[in-house]
């Protein structure tokens, strides 16, 4: 089962509405904002991991992705991985953002199971973009 788009669009909501100048660091949001979520849950060593492949798996569509030759690629807080998409500029950083997340998910899928996948990504970004069906009718 795919990453749902409405799901993708929560994950990449302030990304994609970031001045250019601020792309690469609501970028590296995300993957701290993963971090964060997924290390308590299933280690730091799972989740450098699973950016390793990411990272790898996305490298040929996007090769200013660097090799990992450098941790400050795949571990918080992804220092390494902001230079690289800092120079890779705005369009770039959208696309390999979306398509590491694939990855990305594909890969937890693997670990901890779809539902689950999910639950804990909807915990992590649901607060992103607020709902419309949840407001209030008095706005």
């Amino acid at each position: 089962m795919p990453l749902s788009a409405r799901l993708l669009s929560d994950i990449t909501h302030e990304l994609r509405a970031a001045p250019v100048d601020m792309a690469a660091h609501e970028a590296i949001v995300i993957w701290q904002r993963l971090a964060n979520k997924f290390v308590p849950l299933i280690g730091s060593s799972s989740v450098q991991v699973i950016v390793c492949r990411m990272i790898d798996a996305n490298q040929p569509p996007h090769p200013w992705l660097s090799r990992l030759t450098n941790p400050r690629m795949t571990t918080p807080p992804y220092d390494g991985l902001r230079a690289a998409l800092e120079a890779a500029g705005p369009d770039n950083i959208h696309s390999a953002t979306t398509a590491m997340l694939m990855t990305y998910v594909c890969e937890l899928k693997t670990l901890i199971g779809a539902r689950l996948t999910e639950q804990f990504l909807r915990s992590v970004f649901a607060a992103s973009v607020p709902d419309e069906d949840t407001r209030s009718n008095t706005e």
